[in-house]
């Protein structure tokens, strides 16, 4: 008797030490999941997602995406994207597009939304949380959003950013920051981190941009494969004018 007493012990004793050591092990495993950023509201077409354990799979519509996925849209894709904060971003063809980071902040003061746009063309409309939160990164330049909408298009070659509602800040590589106040300042980024604001259409902008290219006819290709989410004056036709 005094030994099934014993051994009924041991063995719950074993089955809890058997849940702790469970539950060890476990933990790491979830602090290490990504944060759930939104979902592919709308996908057409070849769109991929990479993500940090190194799987690629297609991205379909309502699939989630997380903190740390590369997007990257095919020669006909092109994607939007819908956060949890109601940020919006409408990803071109020939574009790659990564979530750098996603915190969401229901009160509004400790939020954090940074991307990285490495080429391509998107438009870009800030959500709910509070507008420093927002940071776009590019290869020449950061843009710190003030609840805005932004159209971008972005190559080897510079930058082209157009202000469509809001206020925006870009810096440039070489460290000096072009405010964006009024609906149509444009600022330009050339290679070398240097920058011009004006007004214009994002049209003028990759005009520039393709006539200020070491490379026209790649700089024009890149640029002809980032249209159809940028606003409604990126067309076809007008790009292909320019180039």
């Amino acid at each position: 008797m005094i030994h099934s007493i014993a051994d009924s012990r041991l063995r719950k004793f074993l089955i809890v030490l058997s849940l702790l050591a469970s539950a060890f092990v476990v933990q790491p495993a979830l602090a290490d999941t990504p944060a759930k950023a939104g979902i592919a509201a709308t996908i057409r077409n070849d769109v991929q997602q990479s993500s940090t354990n190194g799987s690629v799979r297609a991205l379909l519509s309502g699939g989630a995406v997380f903190q740390n996925d590369l997007v990257r849209t095919g020669k006909t894709g092109s994607a939007e994207l819908k956060f949890l904060d109601e940020t919006d971003l409408k990803v071109a063809p020939g574009s790659e597009v990564k979530i750098d980071k996603f915190v969401y902040d229901p009160n509004r003061t400790a939020g954090t939304v940074a991307i990285t746009v490495a080429k391509g063309a998107l438009r870009f409309v800030t959500g709910n949380q509070d507008k420093p939160a927002y940071k776009i990164n590019t290869a020449v330049a950061s843009i710190g959003v003030r609840g805005t909408v932004l159209n971008i298009v972005a190559t080897d070659q510079g930058l082209a950013v157009v202000l469509s509602e809001g206020k925006a800040m870009v810096t440039g590589s070489d460290g000096k920051t072009s405010s964006m106040e009024v609906v149509g300042n444009l600022v330009l980024i050339g290679p070398d981190g240097t920058a011009t604001t004006q007004a214009g259409s994002l049209t003028d902008a990759v005009a520039q941009l393709v006539q200020g290219s070491d490379d026209p006819a790649r700089t024009a290709a890149q640029l002809l494969a980032a249209i159809g989410a940028v606003g409604d004056e990126a067309t076809t036709q007008n790009l292909q004018d320019i180039a």
